[in-house]
């Protein structure tokens, strides 16, 4: 079944708009849960570095480079957002497709 019944009901291929989405969901949930264990590490090296100068340039580049991914995916987002605007008159076809045909589909998810 997978893609077929989007393209069917559609009339036209919009599995790939589907896999976008479901790509973009994925990659940040990913980018979050590692931003997130960045911190912890960083905040545990920072506990148990006893003031040594070495490690706290370290932790403070590591903190640093995870505010610095969570603002490029903050930017990702609204880029994603403002050419789904600009393209399709709607932000959040690429990140919330619809499919409407004879019968509705949702997302198999």
């Amino acid at each position: 079944m997978g893609t077929q019944a989007y393209n069917q009901e559609s009339g036209q291929p919009i599995a790939l708009v589907f896999f976008v989405s479901n790509l973009l969901k994925l990659s940040t949930v990913v980018a979050g849960i590692w931003t997130l264990v960045n911190f912890v590490l960083a905040g545990f090296k920072f506990l148990t570095s006893q003031g040594d100068p070495g490690t706290m340039t370290k932790v403070t580049t590591k903190i640093t480079q995870s505010i610095f991914g969570i603002v490029l995916i903050a930017i990702a987002y609204t880029a994603t957002a403002v050419i789904g605007l600009v393209l399709f008159g709607q932000a959040d076809i690429f990140l919330n497709p619809q499919v409407t045909g004879p019968a509705t589909i949702t997302a198999p998810y």
